[in-house]
């Protein structure tokens, strides 16, 4: 007998447990929602391949200098309405080196580091140092488009032309990366996630 209702209440937690999870997985709507998905892989899941190919190919950030150009942008994936900034620290190397395109904390801001005769940054090397590369149909490990998450690009208010357009980073930009499921429209013209011009020690050229 003892040994039956033991069996019986270890059923119940389990349908218990299973029941909150789906719960918790699904909208007030009824409908299914990837967002635990989102969040696991944007924050456990990066692509550490594309994070190392992504680094043999930034340059080292130049010594200070007259000419050095130093600019600075600010990226964020929107999923559902919640921002993720860019993570701090992305383009510090374990031999202490640290590389032109690189994040000094988690406010989103990314530092750009550049020689004069070095052209612009662009936003798949962010992406990549970051560890969610991005193509047609994927984010780092998310699926795009197949019936799960519709992305749009934004770049200082204005929606891309097609969400992977390689965009040049200049500084004072603002760049979201809008994830919404399917179905739901995307928003219209995005307020910028950092107020560059509360920050004026940010670079020389002063963003307004």
């Amino acid at each position: 007998m003892r040994s039956s209702l033991l069996r019986i209440a270890a059923i119940v937690g389990i349908v218990a447990v299973v029941a909150a999870i789906i719960g918790v997985a699904v909208r007030d709507n009824g409908t299914p929602s990837p967002r635990l998905t989102v969040n696991d892989t944007l924050a456990l899941q990066r692509d550490g391949a594309a994070q190392r190919a992504a680094a043999a190919q930034i340059t080292d950030a130049p010594a200070p200098d007259a000419t050095e150009i130093h600019e600075h942008m600010h990226l964020a994936v929107i999923v559902d309405g919640l921002p993720t900034n860019a993570p701090e620290e992305l383009g510090y190397l374990p031999d202490g080196r640290l590389l032109g395109i690189h994040t000094h904390d988690a406010s989103g801001v990314v530092h750009l580091h550049r020689r004069p005769d070095q052209a612009p940054y662009r936003l798949e090397q962010v992406l990549a140092l970051w560890g969610i590369p991005r193509s047609r149909t994927r984010l780092g490990a998310l699926a795009i488009g197949d019936g799960s998450w519709t992305a749009t690009l934004w770049v200082n208010g204005r929606k891309a032309p097609h969400w992977t357009h390689d965009v040049p980073l200049a500084n004072c930009q603002d760049v979201q990366i809008e994830l919404r499921a399917d179905g739901i429209p995307s928003r219209s013209a995005p307020q910028p996630l950092f107020p560059f011009a509360r920050y004026p020690e940010l670079g020389d050229n002063k963003c307004t």
